[in-house]
């Protein structure tokens, strides 16, 4: 209900269209004020279902928002900003992402398809694991090669602290088929099914 409530106020909207129609029609063949009163109810409150699914910010939404977010400090190669969005105590992830972005340079980072974001509700504190493909276009800091486009399927582990969603685990993929030698660790492809 949430998620519809927050996320598709179009199907909101159809939902109650058909029964506000409902109901208009039972007005018109039985004569009765409930019935009309009951569908004009119903179209009252589409426009309260859109304002609410506007004003509404679920954490699916906010750890989208908050993937993009990352893709712009990456394009705009700021490491700090990027480290800020994982977990202050993970000093050696935070190292890792830090160290791999310092060997690049990077022209673009677009987030290409956001392929699940799947919520494990047993976990305390609350847990979600994002599986997205990245497209960036870069170029080594060394000069060991030059400017290239590049893919790469993104699995992050994020934990719900205080109300602030945080990157607790990552690691990159080639799009297609298992880990090779850029990905930096392989724990969340095995543990990916376990959400």
């Amino acid at each position: 209900m949430t998620k519809l409530l927050a996320e598709q106020p179009v199907l909101l909207a159809i939902v109650l269209a058909v029964l506000g129609v409902g109901c208009l029609y039972g007005w018109l063949q039985s004569g009765k004020r409930a019935a009309l009163l009951a569908g004009a109810l119903f179209f009252v409150l589409i426009p309260l279902g859109f304002w609410i699914a506007a004003n509404w910010e679920t954490d699916r939404e906010r750890i989208t928002a908050l993937v993009y977010e990352t893709a712009l400090a990456v394009e705009q190669n700021d490491a700090d900003k990027v480290a800020a969005v994982i977990a202050p105590e993970l000093e050696e992830i935070r190292r890792l992402a830090t160290s791999e972005m310092s060997n690049y340079e990077f022209k673009r980072a677009q987030v290409g398809q956001i392929r699940s974001l799947v919520f494990n509700q047993n976990a305390v504190p609350l847990e979600a694991q994002v599986d997205i493909t990245a497209n960036v276009t870069v170029r080594a800091r060394s000069g060991a090669f030059g400017e290239q486009e590049v893919s790469r399927r993104l699995i992050l582990r994020f934990q719900k602290r205080d109300d602030r969603w945080l990157v607790v685990d990552y690691t990159h993929l080639p799009v297609i088929g298992g880990p090779d030698g850029f990905s930096p660790h392989t724990d969340l492809t095995k543990s990916y099914r376990d959400f």
